[in-house]
């Protein structure tokens, strides 16, 4: 069998997950680091943490007065109300965030892997859920 190769693309080059740095959340609000993320965080373990309100994104600074501690061994951490408010979102477990160092903010900035960006309204209409119960 004869081929002519210059009608064939080479597969792209493959994506080693393992080197990405990643967190994911279980529905029991166990958060836990790849060894990636552990590797790049060094003896790092304690962040000032904030969760986008569509739960699309996590930031992680490294400064500032901690509110979530991972285990230096493993990197887990445990935060069940964080595993309902994604599950009240509709967010599927295990959620993943890909995590980037971003130098000028300081911070760690996860973005969610598991679903597309939340529609654009989802923030308007949590807008307007808050005002009919106040």
């Amino acid at each position: 069998m004869q081929f002519d190769l210059s009608e064939f693309r080479e597969f792209p080059p493959q994506q080693n997950g393992h080197a990405q740095p990643m967190l994911s959340i279980n529905e029991k609000g166990t958060l836990a680091m790849n060894r990636a993320f552990l590797q790049k965080l060094g003896e790092a373990r304690e962040f000032r943490a904030y969760t986008h309100e569509t739960g699309y994104q996590i930031l992680l600074f490294p400064e500032g007065e901690p509110n979530i501690r991972f285990a230096r061994a493993g990197g887990t951490a445990k935060n069940v109300q964080l595993a309902a408010d994604l599950k009240g979102l509709g967010y599927r477990f295990p959620v993943r965030y890909d995590f980037r160092w971003d130098q000028e903010g300081r911070v760690w900035a996860g973005t969610c892997q598991e679903m597309a960006e939340p529609p654009k309204d989802l923030a308007a209409n949590r807008a307007k859920r808050r005002r009919r119960s106040t």
